[in-house]
């Protein structure tokens, strides 16, 4: 497919129709029919280093045992261009590798690995216009943090004095002390009301038992 970058030049891009591991053979035509440099080639491939969802922008380096990098870099002559590696995770057996690549990811593989993607192409601008730092960081960013929820501070403990006026007395309503209790815990002492029916109840002497007429 043909395009232009930002700076209006061309930009093709190729999807080989040979085997993976023969990914060279169409690369190097196409470099050397329109006179391509290694250096702006961006190769994007599967990673099994990476996890699910993980992408990474780099430029040069070895091919870390990936079949479709060497034979890039054996028809190329060089390693000296740029790679998009998206991350499909690792079997965790090296015998297993195979398989793996070869057989479709789980759902939730497959959805980390659709996102990836989705980070990637939203720097597809840049990386057209040929702004690979730019690029990068826009590739290597990852989802915002959610914001810690704010702990509230711990409640002092109460003073001796509060704790005690916390207690209820001896023979205080049962109300009162109730009120008094809530009232220290609220990091203060508010002295509750006196149940005015117990006080009085109590403060009365008792009434003098009336004597009969007959007495």
């Amino acid at each position: 497919v043909n395009g232009k970058g930002a700076d209006g030049g061309p930009v093709w891009l190729l999807q080989p129709m040979t085997f993976m591991n023969r990914s060279g053979v169409s690369v190097a035509a196409l470099a050397r029919f329109f006179k391509i440099e290694p250096q702006h080639i961006l190769v994007i491939h599967d990673e099994l280093d990476l996890q699910p969802g993980q992408a990474k922008l780099k430029f040069g380096g070895s091919a870390a045992g990936h079949n479709g990098l060497k034979d890039i870099h054996g028809m190329l002559g060089t390693l000296d261009f740029w790679r998009l590696r998206l991350g499909i995770g690792h079997p965790g057996v090296k015998a297993e590798v195979v398989n793996y690549v070869l057989k479709r990811p789980s759902g939730s593989d497959r959805e980390a690995i659709d996102k990836s993607i989705e980070q990637s192409m939203a720097a597809a601008p840049l990386l057209m216009a040929g702004e690979m730092d730019k690029a990068l960081a826009r590739i290597h960013a990852g989802p915002q943090r959610a914001h810690k929820p704010v702990v509230p501070a711990a409640m002092p403990a109460l003073a001796p004095a509060a704790a005690a006026a916390a207690t209820a007395a001896p023979g205080a309503a049962p109300a009162a002390a109730a009120k008094t209790a809530a009232c220290a815990t609220a990091g203060k002492v508010v002295p509750a009301a006196p149940n005015t029916a117990a006080t009085t109840a109590e403060a009365a002497p008792a009434a003098t038992p009336k004597t009969s007429a007959g007495d």
